[in-house]
């Protein structure tokens, strides 16, 4: 048995019908200080009692009409402990709060389980462009030695590109 198929394609620009985009998609990305702040990372690992890390979104091809949906925070390599911290975009107010044995995450959109109990503090921090300088200030206190092991700070942040 033999199929035979005879087919002619052809394209016309002035005709096409061009693509209908979704109204929303939501994307996420990783930042990693290690790749963007080292000085900043360093601050983490040495004695002291503050660490600075500044991650510049904004230098980053990032969507600047996109909104944030979700954050984490996560410190690879520590191992228990309690940290301190202060997330700030841009010139908005710090968002305070808590790592967990190197985690701490927001809980927005699909994470959100309607308990008021469970609202988690990063919350604050979502919403406005992604694409704008981050600041993350961790305190140490007591138990600096547990930083000092972090291989590196990273972001996730999760947005809806509009």
């Amino acid at each position: 048995m033999r199929v035979r198929f005879d087919v002619q394609a052809g394209y016309a620009a002035d005709v096409a019908v061009a693509a209908v985009l979704p109204s929303a998609s939501s994307r996420a990305v990783f930042v990693s200080a290690l790749a963007i702040d080292a000085t900043g990372l360093t601050t983490l690992r040495k004695s002291g009692v503050a660490a600075k890390v500044v991650l510049s979104l904004d230098k980053l091809a990032l969507p600047e009409d996109a909104v944030i949906t979700n954050l984490a925070v996560l410190l690879p390599g520590v191992d228990g402990g309690t940290f301190n911290a202060e997330l700030q975009f841009g010139s908005a107010t710090p968002t305070p709060f808590t790592i967990d044995n190197g985690l701490a995450m927001s809980n927005k959109g699909p994470l959100d389980d309607g308990i008021a109990a469970n609202v988690q503090p990063l919350n604050q921090a979502v919403g406005g462009s992604p694409a704008r300088s981050v600041v993350l200030a961790i305190d140490k206190g007591t138990d600096a030695a547990r930083l000092a092991k972090v291989r590196d700070v990273m972001l996730w942040v999760e947005y809806d590109a509009l």
